[in-house]
């Protein structure tokens, strides 16, 4: 794809997880039920952007020799939206979002989702940028391209930290899809579907709601040891009844 050609190759690793999540949905049914806003894209970013400030070096993003180490987890979650046969795929950043709630978080989801098309078509972040680099001939393209992507804060001024991606919405297809990510970035995420399937539990098989997580990690920035622990960290928030909430002021 046209620009892809400006980010330098990285050295990755891709974890492919099978998550239970059959309590944290039940948990989002009863907020529900109790009137709360609560999404399952938003329950998952929430427990991202957690388990990010906790291992900070995941929350970081590197170019060349520079690293760069970010105190707020900015969460970019792409958003299809459509208009009659027309489509737009926009980009929500969840900023700081380690400090927002569940519900905060499904509001603010919410709140994009229902813009105007033509607004949606306005507010792509750099999409004017972009749209003008993409029609350069090759060698401008892409030294702008790299020139641009050269300062991690401008990227995640741009497109956040680290980014929560969905690969299978509306499908129920087991399995995992692993997309382009933005180079410089420690980590990302893809939400594969979420299917019943049979598992163990206190010695009893019984069907439970799995999700198919794939999780890309730049192995020029972090290793597979402090990768395990971080997933570890990440996969027991998401199969708790709901990940712990900070306190949300009125």
């Amino acid at each position: 794809m046209a620009g892809f050609d400006a980010i330098p190759a990285t050295h990755t690793m891709t974890a492919l997880v099978e998550v239970d999540v059959t309590r944290l949905r039940s948990g989002l049914r009863d907020g529900r039920r109790a009137g709360k806003v609560l999404d399952f894209h938003a329950a998952v970013i929430a427990a991202v952007a957690r388990s990010l400030s906790r291992f900070p070096q995941f929350n970081a993003m590197r170019w060349g020799q520079k690293v760069a180490l970010f105190d707020g987890v900015d969460v970019n979650l792409p958003i299809e939206t459509r208009h009659g046969d027309e489509a737009v795929v926009g980009s929500l950043v969840i900023r700081r979002a380690e400090r927002e709630s569940i519900s905060a978080i499904s509001r603010e989801i919410s709140a994009y989702k229902s813009q105007s098309f033509e607004r949606l078509t306005q507010n792509i972040p750099g999409a004017g940028f972009v749209g003008f680099v993409l029609a350069l001939p090759t060698f401008l393209r892409l030294f702008l391209l790299r020139a641009f992507a050269s300062s991690p804060r401008r990227v995640r001024d741009l497109f956040g930290t680290t980014m929560v991606t969905s690969v299978a919405q509306g499908t129920d297809l087991p399995g995992w899809a692993t997309p382009h990510t933005f180079g410089p970035r420690a980590v990302s995420f893809a939400l594969g579907s979420v299917v019943i399937k049979p598992r163990f539990v206190a010695g009893v098989v019984l069907p439970r709601s799995i999700l198919h997580l794939s999780v890309m990690l730049n192995h020029d920035l972090v290793d597979g040891i402090p990768a395990s622990h971080f997933l570890r960290d990440l996969v027991h928030q998401l199969e708790a009844p709901m990940p712990d909430e900070p306190h949300e002021s009125d």
